[in-house]
């Protein structure tokens, strides 16, 4: 696909000059046959408020797919739930690019629904994890591997035969076609879906969060890790997001924080929540900061 092209649009800046290369070499694998499209550094908000970040939806032939983009470099080893790579342990990154394809899904059909237009519109949203650090060498085991790609071109190696990304994109979708027409309609409910541009750094009231993707997540909540602004500490600050409402109505959340120290953590185990509320649209609706000072433990003393 061309640089110009209109159907390639990315609506944040890469965070890293590497994330730009990636994209750039996912743009040239995409066709330019009036199907394909792509949507890149997106932010979309769920129909429980939750705020999810994605590096590339790219519409092909083959469907509509969430693609989590990994420059991870040196050895990567794991399986279906965690893998190894640089001394650390990561969470496999499909899981989390499955549930955010699976909030992406459902915002569409409402989308549809509100627009009156044919379920049947409404594509599969799958997801890909696509790796891109130059001559990493992947060692997962077959369940880890499962929906993980190599990017063309960056000399990825362990995936074996079949698993660079343009083979992904080549793929044909006889049960569920996408054609020109259907292509357009898809754009239609995305662009309806409300996509907006992700940034380089989140702000929740005075704090920077250190990473748009969550620490932990469940239901009616999200745990992110933020700096404070001042004191450069590290802390972990718990968004309760508002449910998707009319536009008139004003939602309202609540975030509590508390002191994190890896290892053993030392906050309060009781986050305060009377803080100041805010009262903001829908798709931002979060009640910011209350900030509870740390109780240090008995054991802590010693």
């Amino acid at each position: 696909m061309r640089a110009d092209s209109p159907l390639w649009r990315v609506m944040g800046d890469p965070a890293q000059a590497q994330e730009a290369e990636a994209l750039d070499r996912v743009r040239e694998l995409l066709p330019d046959d009036g199907i394909a499209r792509a949507w890149a550094n997106v932010t979309f908000t769920d129909n429980d408020g939750r705020l999810n970040e994605v590096d590339v939806l790219a519409l092909t032939r083959a469907g509509l797919t969430l693609i989590e983009l990994k420059g991870w470099h040196g050895e990567i080893t794991g399986d279906q739930q965690t893998w190894l790579h640089a001394g650390r342990v990561e969470a496999n990154p499909r899981k989390l690019a499955n549930l955010k394809a699976k909030r992406l899904a459902s915002v569409l059909k409402d989308v549809a629904r509100s627009a009156k237009a044919p379920a049947s519109v409404v594509p599969f949203v799958d997801e890909a994890v696509v790796l891109h650090g130059r001559d990493s060498v992947v060692k997962l085991d077959g369940f880890g591997a499962e929906a993980v790609w190599s990017l063309d071109g960056f000399r990825v190696k362990g995936l074996g035969a079949g698993r660079a990304f343009s083979e992904l994109l080549a793929q044909n979708n006889l049960r569920d076609p996408i054609d020109r027409a259907r292509a357009k309609a898809i754009d239609h409910l995305m662009e309806l879906a409300g996509l907006m541009p992700r940034v380089k750094q989140r702000m929740i009231g005075q704090y920077a969060l250190d990473s748009g993707a969550p620490l932990e997540e469940g239901p009616g909540w999200q745990d992110f890790l933020v700096t404070h602004p001042q004191a450069k500490t590290k802390r972990r600050i718990r968004l309760f997001p508002i449910q998707k409402a009319p536009r008139e109505r004003c939602g309202r959340a609540l975030t509590s924080e508390r002191h994190v120290s890896f290892g053993s953590p030392t906050g309060s185990s009781t986050p305060a929540l009377s803080g100041r509320r805010s009262c903001l649209p829908p798709k931002r609706a979060l009640r910011l900061s209350s900030v509870t000072t740390p109780r240090r433990s008995a054991s802590a003393t010693t």
